[in-house]
């Protein structure tokens, strides 16, 4: 016998006993978990003291596709709908499938986490095995798939009828290969199933509920600035992918008030794949330089594929003809357009959030003296989908983990006020374990609480983020809030104060789901109609918070674990994207015709500073830093040329230089000098405009007033003083010989003067009769 046999029949054994059935039947009916009772059976499942580390799995793995009504209906039948997988490796026959709904309900919110966390072989009701309650599955060889339809009249459900949530599974019990067959369900999954009793709506007031749906996902940039991992993007965006599955429940939802809660950097990602994947461009740009309503337009340079070679479809940087692009890039185009125009329809008139642009880590960024990339990475935000067609949305900022150290609120906020209009800061109601509402006041600045709980999802052993998971613990949670329903209600006559502490029936519920949640192939339709019982009214995110929300003054410090602060981003990531984002200023400084480049790189920085690098941050790096070396080869294209030696003859004069442009692109351009004598002085005159490829002669002025050798270091540099890595070096040779020249030729001609003056005394002399003697 296995451990897990064993395992199950010892919780089997003990459920018979305390529960007063018999083992064969069928598992005994179970209290809610946090009973005695449960606790017995846990201690029991516990206390094996040779435990099998690896358990061995469920033969069959069942699936619960439907369930309704969602909630426990007044009258009528439960339908649950699904499917039975053989994994296993050996033929399963005989196989039925059956309902196990416990007797008692769950009553609080502490037990309905309790049970979500809770071993699958946890016993919690009897199978439903009379006439007309199971189903016959059949036979299934290994890997083969049966579908199954169980329905139930109310009146038949072994329940009490009190309200709360009620514990809902189906069995799948079978023979093996070799004959063996016994109580033990070889195949089993779980959800909740809510009752609320029936009340006209003027008696009650429905819990206020707000779901935020993530679209995240990572975005990197090779050095060239296309699209990197296309092979992953394509993927997300096929048919069975996770973004085209976003996308088919964005549309079954639509218009209902889910709120979206959008990365930009994944939009502009499928838009650059739309695109055909184009790297970044130096050229003029054009009216729509990210591509408006359609996508990036495909720029000049040259698209690669996976190995950094040209994939085709644009020109070359030295002007070749474009190659057409290979099926499998078209392909891709077809499908990332596609995928965004429909996107874009299915959003347009629900409520939609926007996360600063790639997620950056906020916690790190304020850490390491780095949030002007988060103020960058909201203003990229509003820019990406103004250019994609989307309309505008308040920014939210909502870290993946739903944490952030409470001393980073402050700064975060202020920054938000001065950047983003009516910003939000979403965070884990963890963070703040001891408030009573859905909003708060920290470091006098309002914090929305996603309950963590909720967004956590369904028991295992069945995928606990699938729709129908999420939907049914959804449903349990704003049960348990329902006044008279959850015991952790406040009395009818509590004080606002007394029902705020315990959660009161006005507390909106706040879900936000997994950041990388996939809704799965159920019905997104039934997901949403699940949602429409009148003690539940679906709203928007700020809706509920703003209109029936209550802000509670939070007087402790944010709760922000170790484990928080080890999974931050490392200091190299937020100076990478700021190194990064440097050198495209400088660019776009440079290029006279182009004013699209440094949001382009900015967006490839803000990648290296995404907290979706959080998981393997040495990639981004390596990205962010080939293409700030290749920035850094286009800066390098700007040159001065001069002589390695210069003669100042006099104490001011001029010399030439000459200033090169090897880049296609023109150029505004100067030349800034330095040099460690205060006795020499360099001037330049104004910033010089260069074509491509176009090198012109500029004459420098000098000014000196000492003697000796020094040298000039030569820059080229923007128009706004931003330096270029190319530095020419000059040695200027400083002397007074023209002074001496005039003192030397002065002191020759005063000579010559006296010579000449000499010489005619003396021909004049020479010239006069001698006196005739005397007698």
């Amino acid at each position: 016998m296995t451990f897990r046999a064993a395992h199950r029949l010892l919780a089997l054994a003990l459920g018979a006993v305390l529960g007063g059935t018999t083992l064969l039947t069928a598992p005994a009916a179970h209290p809610a978990p946090g009973s005695a009772q449960s606790d017995a059976v846990r201690v029991a499942q516990e206390s094996d003291e040779t435990p099998d580390p690896e358990p061995e799995a469920d033969a069959l793995t069942v699936r619960i596709d439907s369930l309704t009504p969602s909630a426990v209906p007044r009258r009528g039948r439960v339908t649950v709908t699904g499917t039975v997988t053989n994994t296993s490796e050996e033929l399963w026959q005989n196989l039925q499938a059956s309902l196990v709904v416990s007797p008692e309900p769950l009553r609080t919110r502490a037990a309905l986490a309790e049970a979500a966390a809770s071993d699958p072989d946890l016993v919690i009701g009897r199978r439903l095995l009379d006439d007309g309650q199971f189903v016959n599955v059949g036979t299934l060889a290994a890997g083969a798939t049966a579908p199954f339809r169980l329905s139930i009249p109310r009146r038949e459900l072994p329940i009490s009828g009190a309200p709360g949530v009620y514990w809902l599974s189906v069995h799948v019990l079978g023979t093996d290969t070799d004959g063996n067959r016994d109580d033990i369900a070889d195949g089993r999954a779980r959800t909740f199933l809510p009752l609320v009793p029936a009340a006209p709506r003027t008696e009650r007031t429905p819990v206020t509920t707000s779901l935020v749906v993530p679209l995240r996902e990572q975005v990197l940039r090779r050095a060239g600035g296309t699209i990197a991992e296309t092979a992953s993007w394509d993927e997300l965006l096929d048919d069975d992918g996770r973004l085209a599955r976003l996308l088919e429940f964005a549309e079954a939802t639509a218009p209902a008030p889910l709120t979206w809660l959008v990365d930009p950097a994944v939009l502009d990602a499928v838009a650059r794949l739309a695109a055909n994947n184009p790297g970044f461009d130096t050229g003029p740009s054009e009216e729509t330089p990210s591509g408006g309503t359609g996508g990036p337009d495909p720029s000049p340079s040259t698209p690669t594929d996976e190995t950094g070679s040209g994939n085709g479809g644009e020109a070359g940087a030295d002007g070749t003809a474009p190659r057409t692009p290979d099926p499998e890039t078209v392909r891709r185009a077809e499908l990332a357009g596609t995928w965004l125009e429909r996107f874009r329809e299915a959003v347009a008139d629900v409520p939609l959030l926007t996360l600063p642009y790639a997620d950056p880590d906020v916690a790190a960024a304020w850490r390491h003296g780095r949030l002007d990339l988060v103020a960058d990475a909201v203003a990229q935000s509003g820019i990406a989908l103004a250019d994609l067609g989307f309309r505008a949305a308040p920014v939210t900022v909502a870290p993946l983990d739903g944490l952030l150290p409470g001393q980073a609120l402050g700064p975060l906020g202020d920054l938000l006020a001065e950047t983003a209009e009516d910003a939000t800061v979403l965070l884990s109601d963890a963070a703040a374990p001891e408030a009573t509402s859905s909003t708060i006041r920290a470091a006098d600045h309002r914090v929305v609480l996603s309950d963590a709980a909720a967004g956590s999802g369904g028991p295992a052993p069945g995928d606990p983020h699938d729709s129908l998971a999420i939907r049914q613990r959804v449903l349990a949670e704003a049960a348990l809030r329902v006044e008279g329903v959850g015991t952790d209600q406040p009395p009818s006559d509590a004080t606002p104060e007394e029902a705020a502490a315990v959660g009161g029936t006005g507390r909106p519920l706040v879900v936000q789901l997994p950041d990388d949640w996939d809704p799965g192939t159920g019905d997104a339709g039934d997901f949403l109609g699940g949602l429409d019982v009148d003690w539940l009214d679906l709203s928007a995110l700020r809706t509920a918070v703003t209109d029936r929300g209550r802000d509670e003054d939070y007087p402790t410090d944010l709760a922000y674990p170790r484990s928080a602060r080890r999974a931050e981003l490392p200091a190299r990531n937020l100076e990478t994207a700021a190194d990064l984002r440097e050198a495209g200023r400088t660019l776009a400084s440079l290029l006279m015709l182009n004013d699209t480049v440094d949001t382009e790189i900015d967006r490839a920085a803000l990648s290296a500073a995404s907290a979706q690098a959080r998981e393997l941050p040495t990639t981004p790096v390596s990205l962010a830093r080939a293409t700030a070396a290749t920035v850094g080869e286009l800066l390098d294209s700007i040159r001065v040329e001069g002589p390695e030696f210069v003669t100042m003859s006099s104490g001011e004069g001029h010399f030439a230089v000459t200033v090169v442009n090897d880049l296609d692109e023109p150029v505004r351009v100067a030349v800034l000098s330095t040099t460690d004598d205060d006795e020499l002085t360099i001037s330049a005159p104004a910033p010089l405009e260069l074509t491509g490829g176009a090198r012109v002669s500029l004459r420098l002025g000098a000014r000196s007033s000492g003697f000796g050798v020094s040298e000039v270091r030569l820059t080229p540099a923007t128009a706004d003083g931003s330096l270029l890595p190319n530095t020419t070096t000059i040695n200027v040779r400083r002397s007074q010989v023209g002074v001496v020249i005039w003192v030397v030729m002065g002191l020759g001609a005063a000579v010559l003067v006296v010579a000449l003056v000499v010489r005619v005394v003396r021909r004049r002399r020479e010239a006069e009769p001698d006196p005739e003697p005397s007698a």
